[in-house]
């Protein structure tokens, strides 16, 4: 799961989203420094990479690009879902991806001051750049590609994903229509645990 499937099962809880969100910019020292509930979403964001991680549904998608992405296969993976999710919209949400986007900009612009500067800032940038909007379209996901491709330090065939999602998107949607009700059960149940915690303290 990439930026958007987090964002879609943070379920509009802000402290949820902001931790969630932010988790892969923030080392361990600076997450203990967070309030409960944001810590409560880098726990979430780590649920979801474990989760999808070890599903033989997602392993399919990973086996499918294993032969030319490598140990990046899951990386892949994880984004050509993001597209899947953003292109299939409509069918898996009630508020429609334009309308989602801004609100979820709005919320994160909010609650960046809760976060370290460093991390703040990155993520702000990635606000102004409309970073969703890149998983709306083909010519998108491949700019996501060319910058993965551009910053890594080892050699990588990032470039070649575009090709490999062209040629198996249905099987690619399939993978992620059949996991993706499981995760988003997964996710309900972390978040209605910590609501029955919060009411018994």
């Amino acid at each position: 799961m990439n930026y958007l499937a987090h964002i879609y099962l943070s379920y509009h809880n802000d402290d949820i989203l902001i931790g969630n969100f932010a988790a892969d910019f923030l080392r361990n020292k600076e997450v203990k420094k967070l309030e409960e509930s944001q810590i409560n979403g880098v726990l979430l964001h780590r649920l979801i990479d474990a989760y999808t991680d070890i599903h033989p549904t997602v392993k399919k998608s990973t086996k499918r690009l294993r032969s030319i992405q490598g140990k990046y296969a899951p990386v892949v993976s994880d984004i050509i879902f993001d597209f899947v999710l953003a292109k299939h919209w409509d069918q898996l949400h009630p508020t429609p991806l334009n309308t989602f986007k801004n609100q979820v900009y709005e919320r994160l612009d909010k609650q960046l001051h809760l976060i370290p500067k460093k991390t703040s800032e990155k993520i702000h940038h990635m606000i102004r750049g409309d970073f969703i909007r890149s998983y709306e379209s083909i010519d998108g996901i491949h700019s996501v590609f060319e910058r993965m491709d551009r910053r890594t330090s080892f050699p990588s065939k990032f470039m070649e994903a575009t090709e490999q999602l062209i040629q198996a998107e249905q099987a690619f949607t399939e993978d992620f229509m059949d996991f993706f009700p499981m995760m988003q059960a997964k996710a309900q149940a972390f978040l209605q645990g910590l609501a029955l915690n919060y009411t018994w303290d």
